[in-house]
């Protein structure tokens, strides 16, 4: 059996605080074996910017891409929040800008 295999317990941090992620987790499985999962920081290079004049599925197809290197990489929302602005055109910014503050 692998040792990934029927984890009971997992790594404790929470994808939503925006405290920075660490850089592995650690699971322990029913059998006592541990395995650690690193989780490196992806830089979205291979993603091109966003483009808000571009069709609907091109679009979608994009942030589908974000979504993936967001949960695959751990980032937090803080980062998440930056990759996300530094891809974004200066009109999507403004607008965003303009939105109530959340508390």
């Amino acid at each position: 059996m692998e040792p990934s295999d029927n984890r009971s317990s997992s790594d404790s941090s929470d994808g939503d605080s925006d405290s920075s992620s660490p850089v592995f987790s650690v699971a322990t499985n029913t059998m006592g074996d541990t395995s650690v999962t690193f989780k490196p920081y992806m830089y979205p290079t291979g993603l091109e910017d966003f483009d808000e004049d571009a069709p609907l599925p091109v679009r979608k197809r994009w942030w589908g891409h974000f979504v993936h290197l967001a949960v695959q990489c751990g980032w937090s929302n803080r980062t998440k929040l930056y990759e996300f602005m530094l891809m974004a055109s200066p009109a999507v910014r403004n607008w965003r800008g303009q939105l109530p503050k959340h508390e």
